[in-house]
C-alpha cells in the first residue's frame, strides 16, 4: 500500500477542549468497537473522554490522508501493551498523546512515540520513582521552582516518548535509564535500545512536547488540524 510520508517523522495536533465535545462524540463514537466504547465510557471526567476521542480522530484523519483511504476504512487496534497500530502491511507507524486542551499524533515509516504534557504544579518528589539519581539531583539543584518544573517535564516527555516508541510503556521503569541533554543533543544512558532519536518542540505556552523515533529526520513544524 502506497503512503506519502516522505521519509520523515511528522507531528500533528488538534484542540481537545470542551467546546469540541459534540464534534468528537458525533464524529468518532460510531466508529469505535465495543472495547473502545467501554474504555471511553469508563472515564469519570468528560474532559478525559474528549481528549481520547480527539486523539482517535486525529490519527484517523492523518492515516486516511497518508494512505489515501476513506476515514471509515481506518481501523485502529492496540497491542498487548496498549500501543495503537494500524495494519502492519501499510508500512506506517503512529502514536498518540493528549494533555490539557490538546491531542497530538506522530507518524513515521519507523517506530515512533510522542508525549505531550501540560506543565502544572506537582509534588516533585514523584521524580524519585521515575528519574535516575543524577536526574533527580540536577532537578533539585535548581533553586527556582519554575526551573525545577521545566526540567521535570522536559525529562519526563523525553522518557515517555521513548517508552511509547519502543512499545514498552509502563512495563519498563522510567528510572532504569537516564537522559542527557548536551548541546541540543539528547542521549539515553543505561538499559535502552539504541538508535532512537528525539525532537522536542516549542509548542503552545504551558506545554512540553517530544517525539521519538528510529527515523532521524523530523518535521520542523507541527501541523494543526481544526475540527470542522
Amino acid at each position: 500500500m502506497e503512503n506519502n510520508l516522505n521519509l520523515m517523522v511528522e507531528t500533528y495536533a488538534t484542540p481537545a477542549g470542551r467546546m469540541y465535545e459534540m464534534f468528537y462524540f458525533d464524529r468518532m463514537y460510531p466508529y469505535l468497537n465495543s472495547e473502545r466504547r467501554e474504555h471511553i465510557n469508563s472515564f469519570l471526567h468528560a474532559e478525559d473522554a474528549i481528549r481520547s476521542l480527539a486523539g482517535d480522530w486525529l490519527a484517523r484523519i492523518v492515516l486516511s490522508e497518508k494512505l489515501h483511504l476513506n476515514f471509515s476504512e481506518i481501523l485502529i487496534d492496540h497491542d498487548e501493551n496498549g500501543k495503537p497500530f494500524y495494519n502492519s502491511s501499510s508500512g506506517i507507524h503512529f502514536n498518540i498523546s493528549h494533555s490539557g486542551d490538546w491531542s497530538v499524533c506522530a507518524v513515521s515509516e519507523l517506530p515512533v512515540g510522542i508525549d505531550i504534557e501540560m506543565v502544572q504544579p506537582i509534588d516533585l518528589s514523584i521524580a524519585k520513582d521515575c528519574f535516575t539519581e543524577n536526574e533527580f539531583d540536577r532537578m533539585t539543584g535548581f533553586a527556582d521552582k519554575t526551573k525545577q518544573l521545566d526540567y521535570f517535564y522536559t525529562i519526563w516527555t523525553i522518557k515517555e516518548s521513548y517508552l511509547k516508541a519502543t512499545g514498552s510503556g509502563f512495563f519498563k521503569s522510567p528510572d532504569s535509564f537516564g537522559v542527557e541533554i548536551k548541546t541540543n543533543q539528547i542521549l539515553l544512558t543505561g538499559d535502552v535500545e539504541r538508535g532512537y532519536c528525539f525532537r522536542p518542540y516549542n509548542f503552545e505556552f504551558g506545554y512540553k512536547l517530544c517525539t521519538c523515533s528510529l527515523e532521524t529526520r523530523f518535521s520542523d513544524n507541527i501541523k494543526i488540524h481544526i475540527p470542522e
